[in-house]
């Protein structure tokens, strides 16, 4: 039996109703599992952690266009459908992006009124993305079943899982030297003393991709795990909503780690120790948070975070357990400038707080505050041919592809989010076996 995927299919609801029911048609005709809002309440509001959640746990994402924003929900400034598209960028799915066109015949009732928002996000979009606008709506069925065919003939190949993720292995030379040096000190006493990992920079830098990276190929080479990429366990916990206490943020916080690591929501230590200790492999938890969501009592939130995991006990001799705390500053590239103001006050109100921190009032925990993630040079892009894309792609035009394409932008970086899309497509063109 062929083997099927979930594809989750993302756009604003009631102005796009009559796409979603076209993209579900074609998805269900190449036998692939659909993951929509249709399995949710029919309204815009719908859940946002459950949406992301989904999301990532999908093996495709499809994004369908429109001239509506949508729901922004409480807590959050962006809406679910920017959120659903940020998390298959996160979660390192191919994305298949139809964006409906200037061109195409739309009616004005099915547009927002304030176009700011949806103007600024299309905008990302298009610069993110090789897409071709649609002109004629009738023309959306054929674009996406023919997308959908190419990606899933990737997806087959047995490859596929590695190379769907090869972009992100491209340069983090420095934080891997920073991960290397305190992981040979701490290398037998992780049961004792757990590694947090402090991850910071740009949205644009996929910062959970980084994990992922350090779960599947970093950390197991370090720790002299089997090469497996499931030697190491993972499980991300979102920063909670904003407008209430820090001591009852941090309550969601405890009350979701227990849920999910001993089933029940008894914040005890040592029934947290019992579930830590029955897992056979090493273990990362993940917390992520925006600073687009930054609060005045954010700082206290992260201490108490860092206090409660000081306080944990020992677990049992060679166990393993390592923290991410991923901050992503709010990206402010072609926002208005007040708008960018505001934003770029947050990301130095977090950085100024984690430049701060004594890490030495937490005797309990090892502590690594990585170099800021940044854009990726060129420069930088040889290493990871060699090591990693050389041995799928023909190096040399892959190269040359590259050096091409930053030479025609006019620019020596280039941030994750775009460059992964872009090697992808360069990827393509240079397979062997296919030139």
């Amino acid at each position: 039996m062929a083997e099927s995927y979930k594809i989750y299919i993302s756009s604003t609801y009631e102005d796009l109703k009559e796409q979603r029911q076209a993209a579900l048609e074609v998805v269900r005709s190449q036998g692939q599992i659909v993951v929509a809002m249709e399995d949710y309440p029919a309204t815009e509001q719908r859940p946002v952690d459950k949406c992301c959640e989904d999301v990532g746990n999908c093996d495709i994402f499809i994004g369908i266009y429109g001239y509506r924003y949508g729901h922004i929900p409480k807590g959050h400034k962006k809406s679910i459908t920017h959120l659903e598209y940020e998390a298959a960028g996160e979660a390192g799915i191919p994305r298949l992006i139809f964006i409906i066109g200037d061109k195409c015949p739309w009616p004005e009732e099915k547009k927002d009124k304030n176009r700011k928002l949806i103007n600024e996000f299309r905008k990302l979009l298009f610069e993110s993305h090789v897409t071709t606008p649609i002109s004629k709506i009738t023309d959306l069925p054929n674009k996406i079943l023919k997308s959908l065919i190419e990606v899933l003939s990737e997806l087959k190949d047995p490859q596929a899982k590695f190379l769907k993720f090869l972009p992100y292995l491209s340069n983090r030379s420095t934080q891997e030297e920073e991960l290397e040096e305190i992981i040979s000190q701490c290398h037998d006493c992780l049961h004792q003393k757990p590694l947090v990992c402090i991850i910071h920079g740009d949205e644009h830098e996929c910062h959970c991709s980084f994990v992922e990276k350090m779960q599947k190929y970093i950390l197991p080479e370090k720790l002299i795990l089997p090469g497996h990429r499931d030697s190491i366990g993972r499980l991300g916990i979102n920063w909670p909503g904003t407008h209430s206490l820090a001591k009852n943020r941090f309550k969601r916080i405890q009350l979701k780690l227990f849920r999910e690591l001993t089933g029940s929501y008894k914040d005890d230590y040592n029934t947290l120790v019992e579930a830590l200790n029955a897992r056979i492999a090493p273990l990362i938890l993940n917390f992520s948070l925006n600073t687009a969501d930054w609060q005045d009592n954010d700082p206290e939130l992260i201490y108490r975070w860092f206090d409660f995991w000081n306080r944990l006990p020992d677990l049992a001799y060679g166990k393993k357990l390592f923290l991410f705390l991923c901050i992503k500053y709010r990206n402010t590239d072609n926002m208005p400038y007040l708008t960018a103001r505001n934003y770029k006050k947050r990301n130095e109100k977090a950085r100024k707080f984690l430049s701060q921190i004594d890490f030495n009032k937490y005797p309990k925990l090892h502590i690594l505050k990585f170099t800021e993630l940044a854009a990726i040079k060129y420069e930088e892009l040889d290493e990871w041919v060699d090591k990693y894309a050389a041995r799928f792609y023909e190096a040399d035009q892959l190269l040359y592809q590259i050096e091409q394409f930053y030479k025609m932008r006019g620019i020596t970086s280039l941030c994750m989010v775009v460059l992964v899309e872009r090697l992808r497509e360069l990827c393509r063109k240079t397979r062997l076996g296919y030139l």
